[in-house]
């Protein structure tokens, strides 16, 4: 039997011990503070809930930053030195980040099979794709019926993700919204709808007050998307705020077939960095019959 080895960017916010279970290994990004220290992306909860601490308390935010083609080919140099003959490497949207060209780079300089995809999502959406590509291996998928498998939904867009900013303090802190803009939002506690559009772009498409609201507008934008009554995989995301999470999957629920609720998972530093503590949302597979 073939050893294929599967590689998810950081971003993919997958549960450390799913991606312990499934061998999903991390390519991370990276966080720059403005002090010069860097610090890798990880889907480690401890690290995770202490950088939510961190990056609550910093006046200045950090940047981030992709991993170079050298950190790639690195990765993919010990993974064949480990014994695996194929490579599998999923990486956010190029809209969003230039990970995708680094993977792509550095996968020219090797002799085996390394497939890159541009998932065209982020976050658990991106998590969701990389255990559907483990699964599709572990039922006996060969390599290559595996990467026509994922290669397929992403084309046909079966990977969704919706969830609604709420930190307006911290937008402030990075710019995205004024001091105004932020005083107000904050006081009427408005929360920001954000899907991911079919080019792989962060789309934001609602403002509503309080977190009820904030429901039935995610809601609203899921059935935009997706047929109710249409069977869904949901992997609940957040930032700080699991319950938040847990009551979209929930009101999902009313509108659909759910097969599977995944463990709630931790958005990392790197996409936490864009959209702040408090950001709760969820990740969708549309499963076909």
């Amino acid at each position: 039997m073939e050893r294929v080895k599967i590689i998810a960017d950081s971003t993919a916010d997958i549960p450390e011990d799913l991606a312990r279970r499934y061998d999903i290994s991390i390519a991370p990004l990276k966080i720059i503070w403005p002090n010069g220290d860097v610090e890798e992306d990880t889907w480690n909860r401890n690290e995770i809930q202490d950088f939510y601490k961190r990056i609550s308390e910093a006046e200045n935010l950090p940047k981030t930053s992709q991993p170079s083609p050298l950190d790639f080919e690195e990765l993919y140099r010990k993974f064949i030195d480990e014994g695996y003959e194929k490579i599998i490497v999923l990486c956010i949207s190029t809209k969003l980040s230039g990970t995708y060209n680094s993977a792509s780079l550095a996968s020219k300089n090797f002799n085996i099979p390394i497939h890159v995809v541009d998932t065209k999502v982020a976050s658990a959406a991106l998590g969701l794709i990389a255990l559907k590509t483990a699964r599709l291996l572990e039922q006996g998928l060969s390599y290559e019926e595996t990467i026509e498998t994922i290669d397929n939904n992403v084309r046909d867009r079966r990977f969704y993700a919706a969830f609604y900013v709420s930190n307006f303090d911290f937008l402030v802190k990075g710019g995205r919204v004024s001091k105004i803009q932020g005083f107000i939002g904050g006081m009427l506690k408005l929360k920001i709808g954000v899907f991911i559009d079919e080019e792989g772009g962060l789309v934001p498409f609602g403002k509503v007050r309080g977190t009820k609201r904030a429901l039935e507008m995610l809601a609203s934008k899921v059935n935009e998307l997706i047929p109710k009554g249409s069977k869904l995989k949901l992997m609940p995301v957040s930032a700080a705020a699991p319950k938040e999470a847990e009551e979209i999957a929930e009101r999902l629920s009313k509108d659909y077939e759910i097969t599977e609720v995944l463990p709630t998972s931790l958005m990392g530093k790197v996409i936490t960095t864009h959209v702040g503590p408090g950001t709760a949302g969820v990740a969708i597979e549309l499963i076909s019959d």
